[in-house]
Formats: structure tokens, C-alpha cells, sequence
């Protein structure tokens, strides 16, 4: 959490990570390459739970019973 309040503050401290604030701003972000998704949806109907990892080239997801799919996203970028 240090990377994400600290900037906004007084002092200086070492720490592991990236602040947000580039993305809040619309600038360079490109340290960011890859995003998780954890969803969990029990009981309402709509897709089953799972996990993915979305990359600028490629989106890999995994249900909760055990299924999988990988998308290239430059191949079809409507995936």
C-alpha cells in the first residue's frame, strides 16, 4: 500500500511497487503490462467463478471447475 498513498505525502520511504497515479492522470503507464481478474458469482445465474490474467496481447482464463481459455487478442480483438 506504501507505493499507492505515499506520493501524495510529505517524506520519502523505499518501497516494492508503483503508484496509481500515472493511470489517474492518463499518463504513461507503461509499467503496467498485465491485469488479474478473480470473479465470484454464486448462485446468480450468470457465468461460473473464475480467474483471469489479461496481458495487451493475450487474455488467459481459468473456471472454477477447472476449464480454460486463452485468447490471442491481436489475432481477434474482439475476445
Amino acid at each position: 500500500l506504501a507505493p499507492t498513498f505515499g506520493p501524495g505525502g510529505k517524506g520519502t520511504f523505499p518501497a516494492d511497487g508503483h503508484s496509481p497515479r500515472s493511470l489517474l492522470r492518463s499518463e504513461d503507464s507503461s509499467w503496467r503490462s498485465s491485469i488479474l481478474l478473480t470473479v465470484f458469482q454464486p448462485g446468480f445465474g450468470g457465468p461460473p467463478a473464475y480467474k483471469a490474467v489479461r496481458t495487451r496481447t493475450h487474455k488467459y482464463i481459468r473456471y472454477i471447475n477447472k476449464e480454460s481459455e486463452l485468447y490471442d487478442l491481436e489475432a481477434d480483438p474482439t475476445s
